[in-house]
């Protein structure tokens, strides 16, 4: 099979629920398959399971919506 490139989007580069948890599982099994992985996501810290899989991680150290403490800034956050 030939080497695929893929690209994730998760909203969290660590494991917080189960959504992020696939994610992450996902693209480490694609990188272990020997596949060229790109992550994305806006809230960290990146899981340290993506870098040792050689994973290429984009994480925009944004805020979380919900723990923001400038309200504004989350309310125009999360309508963008």
């Amino acid at each position: 099979m030939s080497r695929l490139n893929v690209c994730l989007i998760s909203d969290r580069a660590f494991v917080s629920g189960g959504q992020a948890k696939v994610t992450i599982d996902t693209a480490r099994l694609l990188a272990e398959s020997g596949h060229r992985v790109l992550f994305f996501a806006p809230v960290g810290p990146v899981d340290q399971s993506l870098r040792q899989a050689g994973i290429e991680v984009h994480c925009l150290g944004q805020d979380d919506i919900l723990s923001n403490s400038d309200r504004i800034k989350a309310l125009v956050t999360g309508l963008w």
